[in-house]
């Protein structure tokens, strides 16, 4: 039989209760992090957020994230029933794992436990970025990639470079770029071809003429 002690089983109850089953997202996402690794820091939370969600977070609402992940309650009650649900503490003027935090991570079986929870509970954004179509393109040089005979315009700044992207098969209304670290860094729609002939371009294509001289 499995053996917690009192603050790893609220630790659990925590995270299943007040993140996990409320699907706070970017709480869990923290956590995660923390947990795969230790010296993980918070730094440009908020760029952090948006590049993995590819939606723009509020000042309160990462308020609201920090005050979660430190026990940072409104309510004295909460703070009182969940003193050791700790994760987070400042130093030199970033967020790094709690130290208490980083000792129960010790515990090889509550850790596995954890991440069970955090796994259990993946948002369906996670879940639908985990089946995404992952595809190498090289840009054109009028800044078009296709994917299934659909053009897609990218910015200019790709021309040239083989770029990875992923898109859902059953909707190809918008695809995403990923960098080498697997992050987000843009998303890219199917190409008004009307548009796209009136954008003067930095190295145009040569005319017939111009290609047999």
């Amino acid at each position: 039989m499995v053996r917690l002690n009192s603050r790893e089983h609220e630790i659990i109850r925590y995270v299943s209760q007040k993140l996990a089953l409320t699907k706070r997202k970017q709480e869990l996402l923290i956590l995660n992090k923390l947990i795969l690794d230790e010296n993980y820091f918070i730094s440009n939370l908020k760029e952090k957020l948006i590049r993995t969600y590819k939606k723009e977070t509020s000042d309160e609402n990462l308020i609201s994230v920090i005050r979660n992940l430190t026990n940072q309650f409104g309510l004295t009650i909460a703070k009182e029933k969940f003193s050791n649900s700790v994760f987070l503490e400042d130093r030199d003027k970033d967020l790094y794992i709690n130290a208490e935090f980083r000792k129960v991570l010790e515990n090889k079986v509550f850790k596995n436990m954890l991440l069970e929870v955090l796994m259990r509970y993946k948002t369906e954004e996670d879940i639908d970025t985990c089946f995404l179509h992952r595809v190498v393109r090289k840009v054109r040089n009028d800044a078009t990639i296709s994917i299934d005979t659909i053009f897609f315009e990218v910015p200019q700044a790709y021309i040239g470079q083989r770029i990875s992207l992923r898109y859902s098969p059953l909707s190809l209304s918008e695809i995403y770029i990923y960098d080498l670290n697997n992050q987000w860094v843009e998303t890219v729609y199917p190409l008004n071809k009307i548009d796209n002939s009136k954008v003067k371009r930095a190295t145009p294509y040569p005319t017939s003429k111009e290609a047999t001289k």
